[in-house]
């Protein structure tokens, strides 16, 4: 403990700097006060009890505890200011084990990137999810680092129990766990302290808690019908279809962010910057340490892949995913990774200047696209109240009750400025890739209806065979009443 208090008030400076940065990063969450996927049902019923449906009883009890109450209040932006604030602190570890030495420049640009996560802005955007993930966060790199010089079984069960609670806040937090353990060998390697006792301590507490997790906590609250998407890929060539299937969506996730040719550079650069670790291991240690050479070689490699592997989510491994940028935990890793190793392969200004380059070319685009995203969603909900208030006035020409219900023939479509931001930043529309405003987004659109007070039920099984012909116009939106159903087709614009 007294380590720890050294450790920050050395880094004082820093953790305010790191602070700072972390509020710019989350501030287009809180100027927009616009519900996000499923924020939009708990907005308007308060039930938290859907995250046992999920597998993750911490998250319920949590927002319980948070507002004394069995069910949820909007008190946003409380707990995503608490999970960044918490979150931000866990960066004193990073700089502790990894960036001890280095100059304040570094330490705060290097923990900046990790913080400034582009993938994890869609989840920073949920009004009552983000605090959750967020203590997955925290919990996957408390664990990996508890006293990693040194293992005896009451820290293994202490690890167990942290990684326990972590997948029951957020089991996707699981590839972050893997991909930070992964970096600290990668760094063992380079510095030629791997300790490969301790990391197999490590790796058998992590599976023997992902077991323990999957085989007896899950299955007590995920119930038949949602378990199904828990499910592992078959070990046969149907398993290596879905993995590969899994992988491509992934990639395109990931490629939707690396899009421009600095980006692509970028990439390559990291990549650079993993064949230097391979040569500078193998100049190290060929002639004065050739014995262990090749198990550092292997350990680094092996934590390479490992990364890369973790960059794309463990979920790859699902047999039934739904794959989104709020997955891909492990990318938190690989964008430290590169420069991390740089600065280990060398220390001088040089390295760490190409390292502080490497990470402001990414945290500059994730801002940008933080603010974009922001301006966009709120932009989206603008939109579609402009639209349901149409549709409001073209009930009002119609005779309608309680049985009336509303067929949606296709998608309201997003206003000019709106699809410049998708087209300058491509992750927004994975971000959107269940929000939205008609026949495409029924479970979203029925939500937003009821959030507004809009009480009609939509209706996709009514099949409208007719030529569309309008009995009302406006800007937005046309329709016909037919058979007690109101037929909706939106244009896109007046």
């Amino acid at each position: 403990m007294k380590k720890w208090k050294i450790c920050f008030f050395n880094n004082k400076i820093e953790f305010i700097l790191l602070l700072l940065i972390g509020f710019i990063y989350i501030l287009p969450r809180i100027l927009s006060n616009s519900d996000y996927n499923d924020d939009i049902f708990r907005s308007t019923t308060g039930d938290a009890n859907w995250w046992y449906y999920n597998g993750r009883p911490l998250n319920v009890w949590l927002m319980r505890a948070l507002n004394q109450n069995v069910i949820m209040a909007d008190c946003t932006p409380i707990p995503l200011i608490l999970g960044a604030t918490f979150f931000v602190f866990c960066c004193i570890i990073i700089i502790r084990y990894f960036l001890n030495g280095y100059n304040p420049a570094t330490k705060v640009i290097l923990c900046a990137a990790f913080i400034i996560n582009p993938f994890f802005i869609s989840n920073i955007f949920y009004k009552y999810d983000s605090l959750p993930m967020y203590m997955a966060l925290i919990l996957s790199i408390i664990s990996v680092f508890i006293n990693r010089n040194r293992s005896n079984i009451f820290l293994e069960i202490l690890r167990s129990l942290l990684i326990i609670a972590m997948l029951c806040f957020y089991q996707a937090a699981l590839s972050l766990v893997f991909s930070l353990i992964a970096i600290d060998v990668c760094v063992n390697a380079i510095n030629a302290k791997l300790n490969i006792r301790s990391e197999i301590y490590r790796l058998a507490t992590i599976f023997l808690s992902y077991i323990i997790y999957s085989k007896i906590i899950a299955p007590h609250y995920i119930p038949a019908s949602f378990s199904e998407m828990s499910q592992h890929i078959p070990l046969n060539r149907e398993g290596i279809s879905i993995l590969k299937n899994n992988i491509k969506i992934s990639i395109d996730i990931i490629l939707d962010f690396y899009h421009t040719k600095f980006m692509h550079l970028l990439s390559y650069f990291y990549f650079f910057v993993y064949l230097l670790g391979f040569l500078f291991i193998f100049c190290k240690n060929y002639k004065t340490n050739r014995k262990n050479m090749f198990l550092l070689l292997g350990a680094y490699f092996s934590g390479i892949c490992i990364i890369l592997f973790c960059t794309l989510g463990l979920t790859v491994f699902l047999k039934n995913p739904d794959i989104k940028p709020r997955m891909l935990l492990g990318s938190f890793s690989f964008i430290l990774s590169a420069p991390l190793f740089l600065i280990c392969i060398s220390r001088t200004q040089i390295a760490q200047f190409l390292a502080i380059l490497l990470c402001v070319g990414q945290i500059i685009p994730a801002l940008s696209l933080s603010y974009s995203f922001g301006n966009y969603i709120t932009q989206a909900s603008t939109h579609d109240e402009e639209v349901l208030r149409e549709l409001e006035f073209h009930l009002t020409h119609y005779i309608t009750n309680s049985q009336t219900k509303i067929t949606l023939l296709n998608d309201n479509t997003p206003t000019l400025s709106m699809k410049v931001k998708e087209n300058v930043h491509p992750l927004i529309r994975k971000f959107m890739a269940i929000q939205g405003f008609g026949k495409n987004y029924t479970w979203y659109t029925q939500g937003f209806f009821w959030s507004k007070e809009f009480n009609y039920e939509i209706d996709q099984t009514y099949h409208f065979n007719g030529t569309f012909k309008p009995d009302i116009k406006t800007c937005h939106v046309n329709s016909v009443f037919e058979n007690n159903h109101v037929i909706v087709e939106f244009q896109p614009h007046c």
